[in-house]
C-alpha cells in the first residue's frame, strides 16, 4: 500500500525533529498514487479512532502499530521500523493529514 515509497518512509521514523518528520511523511504521502493515499488515510483514521478507546479495548498506538506495521510495509515483522512508522502515522495523524481534531467526541455504542 505504501509502495513505492515504503523504504523512504521506513527511514523517516529515525528523524529526531518531529516537525521535520511530519513534513517528510506529508511529502512522501503526497507522492503516493491517489487511491493508495486515500486508503492509507482511511486506515490510519480508523486506527486513530480505535486508540482513542485504548482504555476499553487495550489497543493503544503501540499495539496497533505492531499488528499493522508489517502488513502495510510487507515486511517479515522482525524489523521494528514498520511499526514505528505506523505508530508515527497514528500519533501524528491530525498533523500529517492536515485535519482539525476536536477531541474524543465519538459516542459509545
Amino acid at each position: 500500500m505504501v509502495q513505492p515509497h515504503g523504504a523512504e518512509m521506513l527511514q523517516t521514523h529515525a528523524l529526531e525533529d518531529e516537525e521535520a518528520k511530519i513534513g517528510e511523511y506529508r511529502r512522501l504521502l503526497g507522492n503516493l498514487p491517489t487511491v493508495n493515499r486515500a486508503t492509507l488515510k482511511a486506515l490510519i483514521n480508523h486506527l486513530f479512532r480505535v486508540q482513542l478507546f485504548s482504555g476499553e479495548n487495550q489497543m493503544n498506538t503501540h499495539n496497533l502499530a505492531i499488528v499493522f506495521g508489517p502488513t502495510l510495509f510487507q515486511t517479515d515483522g522482525k524489523d521494528y521500523k514498520a511499526g514505528r512508522v505506523v505508530e508515527d502515522l497514528i500519533s501524528h495523524y491530525v498533523k500529517i493529514f492536515n485535519l482539525l481534531f476536536l477531541g474524543r467526541s465519538m459516542t459509545k455504542r
